[in-house]
Order: structure tokens, then sequence, then C-alpha cells
């Protein structure tokens, strides 16, 4: 899953971008630049909040934090589950984590050790 950015750069360009689309509609109603130097104040603004509104309308953040979850999330080889890491005991093995969750290996041990030693 991609997920778009917002840079300063970026929202920079968006803004110019609109501004300029201002001006050349300024330049088509044939007004002079008096009148573009009074509202430039105002079409700034409106620039702003139009970028603004529109990079706030992509959900970026929201993307962000469920790729952020499942990094955080793994998938136990017993029960066949989705756990978040910290349901898992920490090695020394590449991955970093028990492939089985500690639910299950607690559940296994029990078994074992009922079997073992209760007689």
């Amino acid at each position: 899953m991609s997920t778009f950015q917002l840079t300063p750069q970026l929202k920079y360009e968006f803004t110019a971008n609109f501004i300029l689309a201002c001006v050349s509609d300024y330049n088509m109603q044939e007004k002079t630049n008096d009148d573009f130097k009074n509202d430039l104040p105002r079409l700034i603004s409106i620039a702003n909040e139009t970028v603004s509104s529109i990079f706030n309308s992509i959900p970026q953040e929201q993307e962000q934090k469920e790729e952020q979850e499942e990094v955080n999330q793994k998938m136990c080889s017993t029960c066949n589950t989705q756990k978040p890491l910290t349901e898992f005991y920490s090695t020394t093995n590449p991955r970093g984590f028990t492939s089985s969750c500690k639910t299950c290996i607690r559940e296994r041990q029990q078994k074992y050790y009922k079997k073992s030693y209760k007689k």
C-alpha cells in the first residue's frame, strides 16, 4: 500500500499553482493591477484553505496507522490468528519473536506438564 506524503514543498507548489490560476482568471476578467494587489492577501488565504482542505481529505494518517499496525503484528503459527507483537516472546532468532503466541506456548507447556508429571 503506498501512502501519500504531504511535504512542505508539495503544499507550496499546490498553493502557488492555485494562485497562478487566480492570476490567469484576473487577466481574463481584465481587472487592473491595483485590483489584483488589493485582492492578493484574500487569494492567498483562499489558496491556503483550499490546499489544506484537499490534503486533509486524503486519509494519509489512517493509512500510516494501518501500515504501522500491520508491522506491529504477527501471525501465530499454532492458532493462526493475527496478534500484536506484545503477545509473542522475544528471542534471539532472526525474526526476534517466537513463532507461537504466549497463550499457545502456555497451553502447550501445561499439557506437557500434566502428561509428564501427573501420575
